[in-house]
């Protein structure tokens, strides 16, 4: 039987000619681009999984943060532990800060959809999760626009 670590790094793409590349998730991911991982039978983000097979425990509270600002994305050279508030503060500087909606901003996205436009797309355009554009188009907020 695998152990935790040798199926995270079964489950990974890294590109030889690049010393500090991101490994890459190939396998399940979350809406919002994060891998996906079972470990004794829970489903697990696999950066988080990555951090702690790496790095050590994650104490409770504390987020799995990337350097590298990709979610699918389980090097433990490019993961680091922050508050909530760090991880905020990481994005904001990064001009990764998801964008307030307004009516007309929800309107345009459901336009978008209708014409075909991928959630990825459309969620990095409006600066909003993938998360969101499925909860938009599935009607599960901004039902009234």
């Amino acid at each position: 039987m695998a152990t935790i670590q040798e199926r995270l790094e079964s489950k990974v793409v890294k590109d030889p000619n690049y010393i500090d590349c991101c490994w890459v998730w190939s396998a399940s991911l979350h809406p919002e681009g994060y891998g996906r991982l079972s470990v004794d039978g829970k489903t697990q983000k696999a950066h988080r999984v990555s951090y702690e097979i790496y790095k050590g425990s994650i104490p409770d509270g504390l987020c799995v943060c990337h350097t590298c600002d990709n979610p699918a994305c389980v090097n433990p050279n490019h993961l680091f532990l922050g508050t909530v508030a760090d991880n905020n503060a990481d994005k904001a500087e990064k001009g990764r800060a998801a964008k307030k909606l307004n009516a007309n901003l929800v309107k345009d996205i459901k336009d978008s959809l209708s014409n075909g436009a991928s959630l990825k797309s459309l969620a990095k355009l409006f600066q909003v999760s993938p998360s969101m554009i499925v909860k938009i188009k599935h009607n599960r907020s901004w039902k009234g626009v």
